[in-house]
């Protein structure tokens, strides 16, 4: 205690000095809460689960010939005869052995790929992106989604098919937070481009879903796309606009799948005018999306390590001209009987000292900054304090691991002192 009292003294006594390394010190600290906060939020959005599982699924794209082409088939009807071959095309796609499930989507529905209409649930008033997903109920099975009480796809597909609509968890929690019953009750919902609201019963509750490991939970609702009647009653156009998903069997699925299997079916994926034209994994879908989340991290990253070895060099430069300067005052304690072992406890508690006078203000600071929510955004089920304290918390062991490092050698340099050498210069 009396140590700190002495250390307290002096720094009070060279606050000139002592000045531009506390304003160094807090303004470091201010980024390190900015930068750990992003990278955190970041890392433990990235952790949840996305709510489907795309391992071994992939998309297929299928078009029409053009009438103008001199492959078109001129005696297709366009009318029932295309919806046939559309469904003829995915009874054979799925009766392959290789084959685990198939699904399809409209248009507006495509894990990774924003490619919704919008929605509004008339019972919850904050805001939101909602989003409709006009789905056949076997989507489910293709991406193993799962009911938010842990049932399996069946239950969702068991839903779409009675005519009722699946939803989000996040849509279920935002009612229930309202007191409003949802399961086997009727919503009011005004979709895009509908002046007038409707009234849609739902039959399950889906797991929390996100577009990709970055983005936050959605609320959502998936909708029955219509079967073979609506099919038939969709042009050709719509038609070929249908998204296609085939889940592989695992073993099944090595890195020449899709050449063996376009070459194997070739000959069955072309009915009347419509055919297959691409076959793509949904990881590559993955890797695009994330793309520019994981730049804009890396960007992060790059600024937390700029920062971190200008801190350093800066503590390393401060303290060693510091002890530089000190050298006869550290040969005189030396030489009134200090040890080695104190001198160098002596500067590291100076050091650590000034990053103590600036943590109070920086904690008020980051304080009102987090009650204000100035930072990043997110859904994630952490409180204020919770995400405050541990992010001032990393912030400052790491700062406090850089201010060790970088004055190690100064403190090394002023221990090994020759009280002699340092009284002569004196």
């Amino acid at each position: 205690m009396k140590t700190l009292r002495y250390i307290f003294k002096q720094i009070r006594n060279e606050w000139k000095s002592n000045f531009l390394i506390l304003l160094e010190l807090f303004l470091v600290l201010i980024a390190l809460f900015y930068i750990v906060d992003f990278l955190r939020i970041q890392y433990e959005t990235y952790r949840q689960p996305v709510g489907f599982d795309i391992d071994h699924v992939y998309y297929l794209r299928f078009e029409q010939i053009p009438s103008r082409s001199a492959d078109f088939d001129t005696s297709t009807v366009v009318s029932e005869r295309f919806a046939d071959d559309f469904l003829t095309i995915l009874k054979r796609i799925e009766s392959d052995p290789r084959v685990e499930s198939v699904g399809y989507s409209a248009g507006n529905t495509f894990p990774y790929m924003f490619r919704n209409r919008f929605t509004n649930f008339n019972a919850i008033e904050e805001p939101y992106h909602a989003y409709i997903r006009t789905v056949d109920p076997s989507f489910f099975r293709v991406f193993k989604l799962r009911a938010a009480d842990g049932g399996s796809w069946e239950v969702l597909e068991k839903a779409l098919i009675e005519n009722k609509i699946v939803v989000t968890e996040t849509v279920a929690e935002a009612y229930e937070a309202k007191g409003i019953p949802l399961l086997n009750e009727s919503i009011w919902v005004t979709d895009q481009g509908n002046p007038d609201s409707v009234s849609l019963r739902v039959g399950a509750v889906c797991v929390p879903q996100r577009y990709h490991e970055f983005s936050n939970a959605d609320y959502a609702y998936y909708i029955h796309l219509g079967g073979e009647r609506v099919l038939r009653d969709l042009s050709p156009d719509v038609i070929s606009m249908l998204n296609v998903y085939v889940r592989v069997k695992p073993s099944s699925d090595r890195a020449d799948f899709i050449q063996r299997f376009q070459e194997d079916l070739s000959s069955q994926f072309r009915l009347g005018n419509l055919y297959l034209a691409d076959m793509t994994p949904m990881s590559f879908y993955r890797e695009q999306t994330l793309r520019s989340w994981l730049d804009q991290v890396r960007i992060y990253v790059a600024c937390a390590v700029f920062l971190v070895l200008n801190v350093l060099f800066g503590i390393i430069g401060t303290f060693w001209l510091r002890t530089q300067r000190r050298v006869p005052e550290i040969g005189l304690h030396m030489a009134m009987g200090a040890s080695r072992g104190k001198i160098f406890r002596h500067v590291f508690l100076e050091a650590f000292a000034l990053l103590a006078i600036v943590f109070l203000p920086v904690a008020w600071i980051c304080a009102h900054l987090a009650y204000l929510d100035l930072w990043v955004g997110t859904s994630l089920p952490l409180t204020t304090l919770n995400r405050f304290g541990v992010d001032l918390i990393i912030s400052v062991l790491l700062l406090i691991l850089m201010i060790a490092f970088g004055i190690l050698i100064p403190a090394l340099k002023a221990a090994r002192l020759q009280p002699t050498e340092a009284l002569r210069e004196e």
